[in-house]
């Protein structure tokens, strides 16, 4: 009897190790496919590293096993090829092969705590405001391991863009106008005006009682009263806004091509006048930090990239500064050392950039795994309370090789 359970004890054993081995040295499946390691610096394998790249019906997608390696189609050799995973660098490889490829561990990490549902309102401690496309009005609670749903309400319309204003807030729809709410107690958000301007909302801007309205090719101008009243003052063809905003009596535009930015002189709401159109060849609209428009430059294949800066703090006479230069595309500036934007040339995956010693922002941190893009009024990330950011429906601690958060 005990010679039975010693050969079955061998025997799982063994069965054991096989498994093992044929996870450390993977079989051609003779179909012409393809394996590909995935190291860290230390030649350690890096479990759950995506592999993607192919076009239409010969795209692909697979994820490294606990060994390390993906097993790629036939059609993937000698192809671009994107690896990635959170917290790595990740590369582009322009001939994919049948080899180890390497990825770098970024200084500084993200912990993901949970997800959230909807374009972020505000991140304040405890306590994060969402609304999504449908109307859905959400308030979620949170702590550095855990986020939870505490209250959620519907709102009328389908939502394009948002702003907050003080504890205002406003938000565009398709086809529905512009809606306000009072969310000062956000468990019982109260209504104050719906504008019923006609057409495809899209960024909006307002100062005291005009509201600046942002449609295909044209800017619309309204003043509005408290019972909702509106009327149209001004109209502006001719400009592809993606973001505009008021300085003073000023009607600032950020475009998705040139000219970019386009400034407007709006002293009298009635009687708009153009007064300056930037002649900058710019890689998408740009952003605004504090009074400066910070844009990338056109060609998206350069790395690092320069970012043109141009001075509004007076918008009448614009002034260009020294460019500010990033391992990646900007999408905003957090305070003077931080930024987050897009990695490289990978569009969809977020960074942190932390200004160095030779005044470049650098790369420090990634999320690159199924990140699709949330659009929020021009920003390329949707909230930041650090060391708490929000990217894609999903909130992240981020823990640094410092103590100083």
């Amino acid at each position: 009897m005990k010679t039975g359970k010693m050969n079955l004890a061998v025997f799982l054993a063994v069965l054991v190790s096989l498994i093992f081995a044929c996870d450390d040295k993977p079989s051609s499946p003779g179909n012409g496919a393809f394996v590909v390691w995935v190291n860290d610096p230390q030649g350690m394998p890096i479990a759950g590293a995506w592999i993607s790249g192919g076009f239409d019906w010969d795209w692909y997608l697979v994820e490294t096993n606990s060994a390390g390696w993906a097993m790629l189609p036939s059609t993937a050799a000698g192809y671009s090829a994107d690896i990635y995973k959170n917290n790595y660098f990740s590369i582009n490889i322009p001939e994919l092969r049948r080899t180890r490829y390497t990825l770098e561990p970024t200084p500084w990490k993200f912990d993901e705590i949970g997800e959230i549902e909807g374009s972020l309102i505000s991140i304040e401690p405890e306590m994060i405001l969402t609304l999504d496309y449908l109307g859905k009005f959400r308030i979620y609670g949170y702590d550095d391991s855990h986020v939870t749903e505490l209250s959620s309400t519907t709102l009328p319309g389908s939502v394009s863009r948002l702003k907050l204003y003080g504890d205002t807030l406003w938000y565009s729809t398709f086809q529905s106008g512009i809606y306000v709410y009072l969310i000062q107690n956000p468990y019982f958000p109260e209504q104050l005006y719906n504008l019923d301007i006609p057409g495809y909302s899209r960024s909006f801007a307002k100062k005291d009682t005009i509201i600046a309205v942002t449609q295909y090719g044209i800017i619309e101008v309204f003043s509005y009263s408290s019972d909702s009243f509106i009327t149209r003052l001004d109209s502006i063809g001719g400009v592809y806004s993606d973001y505009v905003t008021f300085s003073s009596d000023y009607l600032i535009s950020l475009n998705y091509n040139a000219p970019n930015p386009v400034i407007f002189d709006s002293g009298d709401p009635a009687n708009i006048i153009e007064i300056y159109a930037g002649d900058f060849f710019t890689y998408g609209s740009g952003f605004m930090y504090g009074d400066k428009v910070i844009m990338p430059e056109g060609d998206y294949r350069n790395f690092p990239k320069n970012h043109l800066v141009l001075d509004l703090s007076d918008p009448a006479d614009p002034t260009e500064l020294p460019a500010i230069p990033a391992e990646g595309i900007l999408t905003a500036i957090i305070d003077d050392s931080t930024a987050t934007g897009r990695y490289s040339v990978f569009y969809n995956h977020y960074s942190i950039f932390h200004l160095n010693e030779s005044d470049v922002f650098e790369a420090v941190a990634v999320i690159s795994e199924n990140n699709y893009g949330l659009y929020l009024e021009n920003q390329g990330y949707e909230g930041v309370l650090p060391p708490f950011y929000v990217f894609d429906n999903k909130l992240y601690l981020m823990s640094r090789p410092d103590s100083d958060q």
